[in-house]
Protein backbone atom coordinates (compact mmCIF):
# COMPACT_ATOMS: atom_id res chain seq x y z
CA UNK A 1 0.00 0.00 0.00
CA UNK A 2 2.79 2.36 0.87
CA UNK A 3 4.39 1.79 -2.50
CA UNK A 4 1.16 2.80 -4.28
CA UNK A 5 1.02 5.98 -2.25
CA UNK A 6 4.60 6.85 -3.16
CA UNK A 7 3.93 6.25 -6.86
CA UNK A 8 0.73 8.27 -6.67
CA UNK A 9 2.57 11.09 -4.93
CA UNK A 10 5.23 11.13 -7.67
CA UNK A 11 2.55 11.25 -10.38
CA UNK A 12 0.75 14.05 -8.55
CA UNK A 13 3.98 16.09 -8.18
CA UNK A 14 4.82 15.56 -11.85
CA UNK A 15 1.34 16.70 -12.89
CA UNK A 16 1.49 19.74 -10.60
CA UNK A 17 4.80 20.83 -12.12
CA UNK A 18 3.55 20.22 -15.64
CA UNK A 19 0.29 22.10 -15.14
CA UNK A 20 1.97 24.89 -13.22
CA UNK A 21 4.26 25.41 -16.22
CA UNK A 22 1.34 25.37 -18.63
CA UNK A 23 -0.63 27.82 -16.50
CA UNK A 24 2.42 30.13 -16.28
CA UNK A 25 2.81 30.08 -20.07
CA UNK A 26 -0.88 30.84 -20.56
CA UNK A 27 -0.69 33.75 -18.12
CA UNK A 28 2.43 35.12 -19.82
CA UNK A 29 0.73 34.86 -23.20
CA UNK A 30 -2.40 36.59 -21.88
CA UNK A 31 -0.30 39.36 -20.32
CA UNK A 32 1.62 39.92 -23.57
CA UNK A 33 -1.64 40.08 -25.52
CA UNK A 34 -3.10 42.53 -22.99
CA UNK A 35 -0.02 44.76 -23.29
CA UNK A 36 -0.26 44.72 -27.10
CA UNK A 37 -3.92 45.70 -26.91
CA UNK A 38 -3.21 48.52 -24.46
CA UNK A 39 -0.36 49.74 -26.64
CA UNK A 40 -2.64 49.73 -29.68
CA UNK A 41 -5.32 51.67 -27.81
CA UNK A 42 -2.78 54.23 -26.62
CA UNK A 43 -1.38 54.68 -30.13
CA UNK A 44 -4.87 55.04 -31.59
CA UNK A 45 -5.79 57.61 -28.92
CA UNK A 46 -2.56 59.51 -29.59
CA UNK A 47 -3.28 59.58 -33.31
CA UNK A 48 -6.76 60.96 -32.63
CA UNK A 49 -5.21 63.60 -30.37
CA UNK A 50 -2.69 64.63 -33.02
CA UNK A 51 -5.39 64.80 -35.69
CA UNK A 52 -7.54 66.91 -33.39
CA UNK A 53 -4.62 69.28 -32.75
CA UNK A 54 -4.05 69.65 -36.49
CA UNK A 55 -7.71 70.35 -37.16
CA UNK A 56 -7.88 72.88 -34.33
CA UNK A 57 -4.79 74.62 -35.67
CA UNK A 58 -6.23 74.74 -39.20
CA UNK A 59 -9.54 76.10 -37.89
CA UNK A 60 -7.79 78.81 -35.87
CA UNK A 61 -5.65 79.81 -38.85
CA UNK A 62 -8.73 80.05 -41.08
CA UNK A 63 -10.54 82.11 -38.45
CA UNK A 64 -7.51 84.38 -38.08
CA UNK A 65 -7.48 84.94 -41.85
CA UNK A 66 -11.18 85.88 -41.75
CA UNK A 67 -10.59 88.33 -38.90
CA UNK A 68 -7.60 89.85 -40.72
CA UNK A 69 -9.79 90.38 -43.78
CA UNK A 70 -12.41 92.07 -41.59
CA UNK A 71 -9.74 94.25 -39.94
CA UNK A 72 -10.40 92.92 -36.42
CA UNK A 73 -6.95 93.39 -34.87
CA UNK A 74 -8.13 92.45 -31.38
CA UNK A 75 -9.63 89.19 -32.67
CA UNK A 76 -6.48 88.42 -34.65
CA UNK A 77 -4.32 88.92 -31.55
CA UNK A 78 -6.61 86.62 -29.55
CA UNK A 79 -6.34 83.93 -32.24
CA UNK A 80 -2.55 84.37 -32.35
CA UNK A 81 -2.46 83.84 -28.59
CA UNK A 82 -4.53 80.67 -28.96
CA UNK A 83 -2.20 79.42 -31.69
CA UNK A 84 0.84 80.08 -29.48
CA UNK A 85 -0.77 78.14 -26.62
CA UNK A 86 -1.69 75.34 -28.99
CA UNK A 87 1.87 75.28 -30.35
CA UNK A 88 3.31 75.09 -26.84
CA UNK A 89 1.01 72.23 -25.97
CA UNK A 90 1.60 70.50 -29.31
CA UNK A 91 5.35 70.59 -28.65
CA UNK A 92 4.87 68.43 -25.56
CA UNK A 93 2.69 65.75 -27.20
CA UNK A 94 5.57 63.71 -28.62
CA UNK A 95 7.88 64.05 -25.63
CA UNK A 96 7.36 60.48 -24.45
CA UNK A 97 8.16 59.07 -27.89
CA UNK A 98 4.75 57.46 -28.45
CA UNK A 99 4.01 59.69 -31.44
CA UNK A 100 6.56 60.23 -34.21
CA UNK A 101 7.49 63.90 -34.44
CA UNK A 102 6.87 63.96 -38.19
CA UNK A 103 3.18 63.27 -37.50
CA UNK A 104 2.95 66.17 -35.07
CA UNK A 105 4.90 68.70 -37.09
CA UNK A 106 3.19 68.17 -40.45
CA UNK A 107 1.33 71.24 -41.69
Amino acid sequence: MNRKNIQWEKVREKNEKEYAGKIRKIREKDEAQKQRQESGIIKFTDLILVQSLKETEETLKARRQMLENEGDKKGVEKINEMLRDLGDWKDTVGDDGRIPLNMICQN
